[in-house]
């Protein structure tokens, strides 16, 4: 039997910065203070989550775009920008109908990514909002 070789050294190092690259991936634009955060808990390689840009105060042109684009592939861009009406409350019996339940589902989830975008020194600033058009 052949004996197992000892673990080179440097292995222990790549592993680590696997692991932080994992945690946080810089944006390659090299402006400073811009990064984009996974999504999907950390997990890299995910394809139903895209890569969020984060948003820390400075160079918001670039970020717009980023977030802007990223809206547009999941097809929320008209939703953002437009919003929807919200309709008057109805009798409790009376259900939502599923385009409606589609509509709501697809704004909440445009402002969950809005809110995920911010770094928490600016996220107070639409804290307040309830829809992804006025975030």
């Amino acid at each position: 039997m052949r004996e197992k070789s000892p673990v080179a050294p440097n292995v222990e190092r790549v592993n680590q910065n696997t692991q932080r690259e994992r945690e946080r991936v810089p944006e390659h634009s090299g402006y400073p203070n811009h990064e984009k955060v996974m999504g999907n808990n950390n997990i890299p390689n995910s394809s139903s989550q895209p890569l969020i840009p984060m948003f820390r105060g400075e160079n918001y042109h670039i970020w717009s775009l980023e977030i802007k684009t990223m809206f547009e592939s999941q097809e929320l861009w008209d939703l953002v920008e437009s919003g929807y009406t919200k309709p008057k409350p109805k009798p409790a019996q009376a259900q939502p109908s599923p385009q409606l339940r589609k509509t709501r589902n697809k704004d909440e989830h445009a402002l969950f990514l809005i809110q995920s975008a911010l770094d928490d020194e600016i996220f107070p600033r639409i804290a307040a909002a309830t829809t992804s058009c006025e975030a």
